[in-house]
């Protein structure tokens, strides 16, 4: 009787041990993603454009714009993509030089219709702002107000080599509301509500990953 006993525990040890495999195999069986099922990895890209911004002519009598754009995409459905920009820029007021900063949020749509070109259009909300800046000591203009703009563009891009692509721009950006546009002399504060629509156009290169 002893010996049956001996006999029969390594079956049982053996037993527990099948067992605990075959739950452990079901358990990755289970959880492990079936080709039907698995979706494809989100497309990324940023890139860096210098652009140019044309100025409202009333836009407190600035110059043009020139600088760069740093931005992000991210695909969100489809060919939808998410977009970020954030740009600097210089522009000229009567021989002063300005600073002025740009930052956006919007979708852009990307088209894979006519390659090697991927076409694309976008819309985003945008800031504008530049820092003030005295043209004589009897006549200032006040371009450090910020301005809200809608944006609306289009634009292609072309892969080069890999993941590197060459992208050209054409963006209109417009203020939905009139702004004051501050005049001072010695004597009064003159006012001119206006509305601004500028016009950007970039150049530039985007890395896909």
């Amino acid at each position: 009787m002893p010996a049956n006993n001996i006999s029969r525990q390594p079956s049982k040890k053996t037993g527990g041990i099948s067992a605990l495999v075959i739950l452990i195999l079901a358990v990755f069986a289970a959880l492990a993603p079936s080709e039907g099922r698995a979706q494809s990895s989100r497309r990324m890209s940023g890139g860096l454009l210098v652009s140019h911004i044309a100025l409202d002519s009333e836009y407190f009598g600035m110059n043009g714009a020139t600088g760069t754009d740093i931005f992000i995409r991210y695909e969100v459905l489809g060919n939808i993509h998410a977009e970020t920009r954030i740009g600097a820029f210089s522009s000229d007021d009567d021989g002063h030089s300005v600073g002025m900063f740009k930052g956006q949020l919007g979708l852009a749509f990307v088209s894979t219709s006519f390659l090697p070109y991927r076409l694309f259009g976008r819309a985003a909300l945008g800031l504008l702002s530049s820092n003030p800046v005295t043209v004589t000591p009897t006549d200032t203009f006040r371009p450090s107000q910020t301005t809200f703009n809608i944006v609306v563009g289009i634009g292609a891009d072309r892969f080069l080599w890999k993941s590197l692509a060459a992208e050209a721009g054409l963006d209109v950006m417009f203020t939905p509301y009139k702004y004051n546009v501050y005049t001072f002399d010695r004597q009064s504060v003159s006012t001119d509500p206006s509305q601004f629509t500028h016009f950007v156009i970039s150049l530039g290169a985007s890395w896909s990953f």
